[in-house]
């Protein structure tokens, strides 16, 4: 077996949801970085799905894997529909096979006007947890 070198590694890309950042991956590219090539993708400076998996195959190495968390796994599912034979291997978690609906694109431009403000605690606190405690099955 010859041994790797970074030229020879396997590349794993990892794409965040949203208001995410490489933070997220931090534990995976702990253990895996001396094995592979490491790409953490960056969704924030582009208004559509099929521009974010543009940009980030722009970037990519012919082959690799690839890693999507949320809004990650739905340009995840983008980057396989553009270019599956560039697509090793494909993990997605928490994700949907749906594009963003355009409640969920505002949402997302109200959170980054929020972070902008220096207001990042308040997403979690007042609009995202409430979401996922709330009982909608009420009768």
């Amino acid at each position: 077996m010859t041994p790797k070198n970074n030229l020879y590694k396997d590349t794993i890309i990892f794409l965040p949801g949203t208001l995410c950042n490489e933070r997220l991956w931090e534990r995976q590219i702990d253990f895996f970085e001396s094995e592979y090539n490491i790409i953490i993708g960056n969704l924030n400076n582009y208004n559509s799905i099929e521009k974010m998996a543009e940009a980030i195959l722009s970037k990519a190495p012919e082959k690799f894997f690839l890693v999507g968390l949320s809004l990650g796994g739905i340009v995840s599912l983008e980057i396989a529909r553009i270019a599956p034979q560039r697509v090793v291997k494909l993990v997605l978690m928490d994700t949907t096979p749906n594009p963003p609906t355009s409640k969920q694109i505002d949402s997302w431009r109200v959170f980054r006007k929020m972070c902008e403000s220096k207001q990042f605690d308040d997403i979690t606190k007042k609009h995202l947890l409430p979401q996922m405690l709330s009982n909608k099955n009420d009768n």
